[in-house]
């Protein structure tokens, strides 16, 4: 019994002295994990919150279009309008974007008058002057440095780009300049959270030569296509022999008998765009992917 009794004890001390020593162990482990993360490249501990927490894109039924509409007024592509969409609730948004006269890459559907005060067609700013120049005389603009710092502050958000251009040499340059100005910041893992929005198939292999992005769309509004069907099947066809499987169309020109065409080739479709939450509800019935929506509330809607 005593023996018994010994062998116990040193068991239980034996056991101990391995806790002890697993715990200084740890302790010490715990001092090193500061200076370790310290050095491990920048933006992979964003990145890695990304991959662990964070849903896809197409996890969400609403994009915000061109970032967001603001007190009453649609595409206001400001800060201040990102940051009410998000509150919304908003996780995605279509930004379009165009090249300054120095060649850097901004927020704006165009450079047509009255957004911005002494800038036009015929007056193409800076990037220095459409920092300066307000818009609507109260919004702060945005360039895509200025996009990048937000996707870094809110990694949860997800972009996708609206380039009107569709010649080579526009769209070589605008991916171009995104490309340059994510790498001068150390940040080039947030292209990945960039969705490209392709107006012809064949613009894919254009953008490709600047930078491979992970996620495509193909979006028809500048195609022959208006509701044909067998137009509609050769696009989905062509795109998803290129591994993009996300059309984007007018909501007027959806029709469900579409869908046997698209799930054909393992596609889904977006349309663009809507503002009423119950006509918005009544396409997502009817077998509407996603939307792209001025101001409804992504509570209010769902698949």
């Amino acid at each position: 019994m005593i023996l018994v009794k010994n062998r116990l004890t040193g068991a239980v001390q034996s056991a101990i002295a391995l806790f002890c020593a697993a715990s200084v162990a740890l302790a010490a482990a715990a001092s090193l994990l500061p200076a370790a993360l310290d050095t491990l490249p920048a933006g992979t501990l964003d990145l890695l919150t990304l991959w662990q927490d964070s849903p896809s894109y197409d996890d969400y039924v609403l994009i915000s279009h061109g970032v967001g509409a603001i007190n009453g007024r649609t595409r206001v592509a400001a800060e201040e309008s990102f940051l009410y969409n998000y509150r919304l609730g908003y996780r995605v948004f279509e930004c379009d974007f165009v090249l300054t006269s120095d060649g850097y890459a901004v927020l704006r559907h165009d450079w047509l008058g009255g957004m911005q005060a002494g800038i036009d067609e015929a007056h193409i700013p800076t990037r220095e002057q459409f920092s300066a120049t307000p818009i609507l005389g109260q919004y702060t603009p945005l360039t895509f440095g200025d996009l990048l710092d937000l996707m870094i502050h809110y990694p949860d958000i997800w972009i996708i780009t609206d380039f009107k251009d569709t010649d080579d040499a526009s769209v070589t340059a605008l991916f171009t300049a995104l490309v340059n100005e994510a790498n001068a910041i150390g940040r080039p893992d947030l292209l990945s959270r960039m969705v490209v929005q392709l107006y012809t198939p064949e613009m894919y292999h254009t953008v490709e030569a600047v930078h491979h992005f992970g996620h495509y769309m193909l979006t028809l509004y500048q195609t022959e296509f208006y509701g044909e069907a067998d137009i509609l099947e050769r696009y989905v066809r062509e795109a998803a022999a290129l591994g993009i499987h996300d059309i984007v169309m007018w909501s007027f020109l959806y029709d469900e008998s579409f869908l046997p065409i698209l799930e054909a080739y393992g596609s889904r479709v977006y349309v663009h765009t809507l503002s009423d939450p119950a006509a918005a509800q009544k396409l997502l019935d009817r077998g509407v992917y996603g939307i792209y929506a001025d101001g409804i509330d992504p509570a209010a809607v769902h698949r």
